[in-house]
């Protein structure tokens, strides 16, 4: 199979204006520039296809296979008529809430949505403003991009890029006459919670944890360090009381 075929992402040489924003914002330094000529190529050794020079490039002269949004604009579509919602949920497949906890996180936002449309993609944080504009124009009324945090980005730097982006386009929405809700943004990271009454003290979480995230206590449930859990589950599946809950 040639390198051409297993490209995810392709910089189309005719429409790119040796910018370099996309080799100056790439956080794998997967992009390669001539310094003479000023061309750009994608090393695809270095390529993590996390989509961030694609929505950067302000000629759209990166072509990626990761996200077809004139696909996925036709998915919301069809699922519009389908469900009859009009309000947008972006979510992270690595960090993605349930249907019951995608309702808890939009009433802690104030917003009584029972009828909505889920959309879970590899990174919520990675869509373009202009997928988010074509959406609004197709007739829905609000978009809510439920987003990890940023130390937890399977994708690195994505979410916080997109988030600056999402929220300029907000600013282009309200001059434009939507509301300003239409566009909101909201941190989301599973984190791991005991039911001490359960826990007995056997400490194999703190010994299967890969990210040092429990710290065993003499007489106590065993101490969740915040900001090292991940939320990846793996001392969930040790518990053998089923003590602990990642949520």
């Amino acid at each position: 199979m040639s390198e051409k075929c297993v490209a995810a992402i392709n910089i189309n040489q005719d429409y790119c204006s040796k910018c370099s924003i996309c080799h100056s914002i790439c956080p794998y330094e997967a992009i390669k520039r001539d310094p003479t000529t000023g061309k750009v190529e994608i090393d695809l050794q270095k390529c993590q296809v996390c989509g961030i020079c694609y929505s950067a490039c302000p000629v759209m002269a990166i072509e990626i296979v990761y996200y077809d949004y004139a696909s996925l604009l036709d998915y919301v579509k069809s699922l519009q008529e389908k469900i009859k919602g009009d309000t947008l949920v972006l979510m992270c497949r690595g960090n993605s809430p349930s249907t019951c906890e995608v309702e808890e996180i939009l009433a802690d936002q104030g917003l009584d949505i029972k009828d909505y449309i889920p959309l879970r993609l590899p990174c919520s944080g990675r869509v373009p403003t202009e997928f988010v504009f074509k959406v609004l124009k197709s007739g829905l009324r609000n978009i809510v991009s439920i987003q990890c945090e940023d130390a937890f980005c399977r994708f690195k730097q994505g979410t916080k890029i997109n988030t600056r982006r999402l929220l300029l386009g907000r600013a282009v929405l309200e001059q434009l006459g939507f509301k300003p809700d239409a566009l909101k943004v909201v941190k989301y990271s599973r984190k791991v919670f005991y039911e001490t009454d359960e826990c007995v003290g056997c400490d194999k979480c703190v010994f299967i944890c890969p990210y040092q995230a429990i710290e065993a206590e003499s007489f106590a449930t065993p101490k969740v360090l915040n900001e090292s859990c991940m939320g990846c589950g793996a001392c969930a599946l040790v518990c053998p009381h089923h003590a602990i809950q990642v949520k």
